[in-house]
């Protein structure tokens, strides 16, 4: 994402944490009571809203919670196991559908977006699940 302030996304919302693995995540910082709930259902389409520490401040713009997930492409995997954890954000403009292809993310975003990556058209697929964890559970 460029950070030239004109992107089109919003300034007020962190984005999603996308990682590898649990374990990404808990060296990133993320609370491990809060991962070790939900660790059995990942990797999947499934983000997850932890609260965060003060060690954590600088990732969810001053909110008091994140949401983190394990990526269910391989292929991102991958990429994350050289990169280490990402800041992600969704494939739509806030109240507008989820893009299925990188030709309707680009109509979203065009050039504040540094690169998109051709996959697979995922018309159809259901959106991902979001919960909230915190230390008294799901």
């Amino acid at each position: 994402m460029k950070s030239n302030g004109t992107s089109p996304m919003s300034r007020t919302s962190p984005g999603t944490v996308v990682a590898a693995s649990v374990e990404q995540l808990v060296e990133l910082g993320v609370p491990e009571v809060h991962l070790r709930q939900v660790e059995h259902l990942w990797p999947a389409s499934l983000s997850v809203i932890v609260e965060t520490g003060a060690e954590l401040t600088y990732l969810p713009l001053g909110l008091d919670s994140l949401a983190v997930r394990v990526a269910d492409d391989a292929v991102v995997r991958a990429l994350l196991e050289m990169t280490g954890p990402l800041v992600t954000t969704s494939a739509n403009l806030p109240g507008q559908p989820t893009a299925a292809n990188a030709a309707e993310a680009r109509g979203y975003f065009g050039e504040a977006v540094d690169f998109y990556i051709e996959g697979e058209d995922l018309s159809g697929r259901a959106p991902s699940t979001i919960v909230r964890v915190s230390e008294q559970g799901v």
